[in-house]
C-alpha cells in the first residue's frame, strides 16, 4: 500500500435538550451553490505533487452537480501540470521558482491565470455574494497540502496550500514572514463571514486542516452507537448522535473559522496528517467516503443526508477500512488519522 501525507514535514451536532429537537431548515434551502478546488501539481521548489486531488476535485464536482448543486466555479491542476477550469482544460502551469525576496514567479506556463492560486480562490468566495440568499447553502470543497504554523505541535494557525502557495513554514520565515500565498483559517474564516448566508459547509481534504475548526466543540470521534456501524449498504444506527447539555453556550475560538459562519469538516486534525492512495481509493482517503456517503450516508432512512451523517459515514469508514489495516498501522509513525467536524447549532441537509 503506497501512503502519501497530505502535509509537509463539535462533532456538528444535533441538539436534543429536554424535550426540544432541532429545527429542520431543510425546506428554506431555495439553492445550493459548490466551489470546488484540487490540486495535484505544484511543480515548484520544496513542494511535493500529489497523486489525486484533481481525481478528487474532478469526482467531487460530479458528485455535488448530481445532488442538485450549481458549481459556480471549479479548479483543478493534475499532476501532470495541465489546469483544468469548470472541468475544461484550460492551459499548463510550469516551473515556479521563489526568489530571495519572496516574489514567485512560473515560467513556462499558459493560462496559469486560470489555476486555484489564492487570489482566485478568494475571488471565487466573494462572487457568491451576488447570488446568495439568506437561507441558499454554500458547499466549499479543497484537496491539497495544508501545514501547520510550526514544525513543533501545537500549532496555532493552519493553512491550505493553494497553487503558488509556500509549502513549508520554514520558507515562510526565510522569505520574510507569514506565507501570504497561502490560505490561513481565520483569514479564509473572514471571507466566508461576509458571505450574505451563514449555511456554509467547509469541507478540507488536507493535512492539518482541524485547525481551520473555530471552537472547542471538534470532534474526532463517534457516539458509541456510531462507533458500531458497519458501513455495508443498508447498516443504520438506531440514533446517529448524543444529546449534549448546555449546547447553546458553546465558544467561538479566537483563531480557525466560527462555527457561527460554516460548518468545518476537516480530514485530519490541527497537529495530524492525511492521506491519499490507490487503488481501491484512488483518492483522498476522505474524499473516498465522501464520495461513499452522498449516496450511502442517510443513517437514520428520513430520506437526506445531513453534514453530520456525512461525518459519521466517513469516520467510521476510515476507521474500519483504512484505521484497521496492518499496514496502515505498522508505519512509523502509524498513518491514521480521524477526521473532524466544528459544533453549531444546526445540522445542515448536504445531499
Amino acid at each position: 500500500m503506497r501512503l502519501v501525507p497530505r502535509t509537509l514535514g463539535g462533532l456538528a451536532l444535533v441538539v436534543l435538550l429536554a424535550g426540544c429537537s432541532l429545527f429542520d431548515y431543510s425546506g428554506m434551502v431555495p439553492k445550493r451553490f459548490a466551489l470546488v478546488y484540487g490540486i495535484s501539481g505544484y511543480d515548484s521548489a520544496g513542494v511535493k505533487n500529489l497523486q489525486y486531488p484533481d481525481e478528487d476535485a474532478s469526482s467531487v464536482q460530479d458528485m455535488l452537480v448530481s445532488k442538485g448543486y450549481q458549481v459556480v466555479r471549479s479548479r483543478w491542476i493534475e499532476k501532470y501540470g495541465n489546469i483544468f477550469l469548470d472541468g475544461v482544460n484550460t492551459g499548463t502551469i510550469g516551473t515556479p521558482t521563489i526568489d530571495g525576496t519572496g516574489n514567485i514567479t512560473d515560467p513556462g506556463s499558459v493560462n496559469a491565470g486560470d489555476a486555484p492560486t489564492k487570489e482566485n480562490i478568494i475571488s471565487d468566495i466573494q462572487s457568491l455574494s451576488g447570488l446568495l440568499g439568506p437561507h441558499d447553502l454554500v458547499f466549499i470543497y479543497f484537496s491539497g497540502h495544508g501545514m501547520p504554523d510550526s514544525d513543533v505541535p501545537p500549532s496555532t494557525h493552519q493553512w491550505i496550500v493553494p497553487y503558488k502557495g509556500l509549502l513549508f513554514f520554514s520558507s515562510a520565515v526565510k522569505y520574510g514572514g507569514w506565507p501570504d500565498t497561502s490560505i490561513r483559517d481565520d483569514e479564509l474564516g473572514s471571507y466566508l463571514a461576509a458571505l450574505p448566508t451563514s449555511r456554509i459547509v467547509l469541507v478540507l481534504d488536507t493535512c492539518n486542516s482541524g485547525g481551520f475548526i473555530g471552537n472547542m466543540l471538534e470532534a474526532d470521534a463517534l457516539p458509541p452507537v456510531l462507533g458500531l456501524m458497519n458501513i455495508s449498504p443498508g447498516a443504520s444506527p438506531a440514533v446517529f448522535a448524543a444529546a449534549v447539555a448546555n449546547y447553546s453556550l458553546f465558544q467561538a475560538s479566537p483563531t480557525g473559522i466560527s462555527p457561527y459562519n460554516a460548518t468545518v469538516i476537516s480530514a485530519a486534525g490541527r497537529d495530524e496528517s492525511s492521506f491519499e492512495d490507490g487503488a481501491p481509493f484512488n483518492h483522498g482517503i476522505m474524499t473516498y467516503y465522501l464520495l461513499q456517503s452522498a449516496a450511502s450516508g442517510d443513517l437514520d432512512k428520513d430520506g437526506s443526508i445531513t453534514a453530520l451523517e456525512c461525518y459519521s459515514y466517513m469516520k467510521a469508514g476510515i476507521d474500519q477500512q483504512w484505521n484497521s489495516d496492518p499496514s496502515v498501522r505498522s508505519e512509523i509513525p502509524p498513518a491514521t488519522f480521524a477526521p473532524h467536524i466544528s459544533g453549531g447549532p444546526v445540522d445542515f441537509v448536504l445531499f
